[in-house]
Formats: C-alpha cells, structure tokens, sequence
C-alpha cells in the first residue's frame, strides 16, 4: 500500500470512495471502514463519495441520505463532499461536475495533497492501535486462561464429586440388585421345584390312571374272550346234543328194521 502511495507523488488530491446506490449492505460499510483506518483521518478532507446508479434514485439524493443514517455519516466524515451519476445518461456533464467538485476539493485543500508522510503516519497509527489491541487481547486471553482454568478445575472437581457419588450409587444399586437377583432366584428354584414335584405326581396320577385303564381293559377283553368261549362252547355242546340225537334217532330207526325182518 505505501508503494501505491509513492506511485502516486507527490500524492492523490482526491480519493473517490464509489458507493452503488441502493441497500448500503454489511459488505460495503466493512470496505469502507476498513479502508478509512487504513488512510486515517487525515485522508477524510481529500475524500468525496460518488454514487453510482442515481437513476435508481425515486427523490433527491438529500431526502435518500435522510433514510440511510450510515451513509449519511459516511457523507459527513468526507466533510458532505459527494457527487450522484446517473448510469443511463450517456452526456458528459455528470462527468464535467465531478472534476469541477474535484477542483473544489483542491482548492479548499489550499491544493495540497495527501502525501505518503500522511499515510506512514496513519499506518503508524494503526500499528500502534494493533499493538495496542494485540496487548489488550493478550491480556484479555490471559485472564479468560486462568478464568477457563479456574472454572474448568472447579468442574473437573464438581464432576470427580459427580462421578464418586454415581460410583457408590451404583455400587449401592448393583448391591441391591444383587440381593433381588439371588432373592428371586431362591424364589425361581423354589417354584421350580414345586412345578417338579407337581409334574411328579400329576406324571404319577397319569401313570396310575393308564394302568387302571389298562387294567380296566384287559377285565373287558377277557370278559369278552371268557363270553365267546362260553358261547362257542354252547354251541358245542347244541352241536353234540343234536349229534347224539341224530344218532338216537339212526339208532332208533335200525332197530325198526330189524323188527319187520
């Protein structure tokens, strides 16, 4: 930047701080602030802001500064030093009343410039500012340090209480746990067993009820075995009864024969 400064010798008469009319956005007041420190103050008589775009412009220029408070100190820190072009006039008088202002600004400089003895001066003075700044962010860095070390030791020992405590609370719950686990336990064998023993003699019923059912089936297959060889031997018994009857009667009969011989 100083060597652009020493192009420039004996030095810039004016500097033209050009402003897009419209939403005078975060972006452009940021430029230009930066731009202010790095020229410092004295650069502020040798500026003049020219807006761009004035056909944009729905009143005068005055009444829409009126409604922008940041441009309108900006405006003021060029000691009201601005000029308005409107971008679809295509004539040169726009051109010709920003070199008369320009002219007036030298003149009302006594037509000196700004010289790179003012711009070493202000980067002398924002060297100084930085230092200055870069000491109070240092110390500032200190302080939240030792703020941070003491508000993290007082947390580290907040949460070692924290943890200490949750430790023997859980060493409590897992204690207690572990008495309800063996005590449930206890009561789980002791309904084991019970079931056991109940499925023993429910198992035992059921054998003895199938043993009387076989029993019971058995007394009926050899009652029904005992009726049929009773029966069959009934029917035997007819059977040799009309054999000896036949044979009586055979019997019989030869002896008639013998008789009528």
């Amino acid at each position: 930047m100083t060597q652009c400064i020493s192009y420039t010798a004996p030095g810039p008469h004016v500097f033209l701080v050009v402003i897009r009319l419209g939403r005078y956005t975060e972006e452009e007041k940021q430029t230009v602030q930066r731009i202010q420190e790095i020229f410092g103050q004295a650069a502020d008589r040798y500026s003049m802001v020219l807006f761009t775009h004035g056909d944009l412009l729905e009143g005068t220029i005055e009444e829409f500064l009126k409604g922008c408070q940041d441009l309108q100190e900006l405006v003021d820190r060029c000691n009201g030093q601005y000029h308005v072009f409107n971008n679809k006039r295509k004539d040169r008088s726009q051109v010709t009343e920003l070199l008369q202002k320009i002219r007036n600004v030298v003149k009302r400089n006594g037509g000196s410039h700004y010289t790179n003895d003012m711009f070493q001066e202000a980067e002398r003075a924002i060297e100084e500012e930085k230092q200055r700044i870069r000491k109070e962010e240092e110390e500032q860095i200190r302080k939240e340090k030792e703020q941070l070390e003491r508000k993290l030791r007082k947390k580290y020992e907040k949460e070692m209480k924290r943890k200490k405590d949750e430790l023997q609370a859980d060493r409590e719950r897992e204690r207690r746990a572990l008495q309800e686990e063996m005590k449930r336990e206890r009561e789980r064998r002791e309904y084991v067993r019970c079931r056991e023993r109940e499925q023993r003699e429910a198992e035992r019923k059921r054998e003895e009820e199938e043993k009387e059912r076989q029993i019971e089936n058995m007394k009926k297959r050899l009652q029904e075995q005992f009726e049929i060889a009773m029966e069959e031997e009934r029917e035997r018994e007819r059977e040799r009864e009309r054999e000896r009857e036949r044979l009586r009667l055979q019997n019989a009969e030869s002896n008639e024969e013998c008789i009528i011989l």
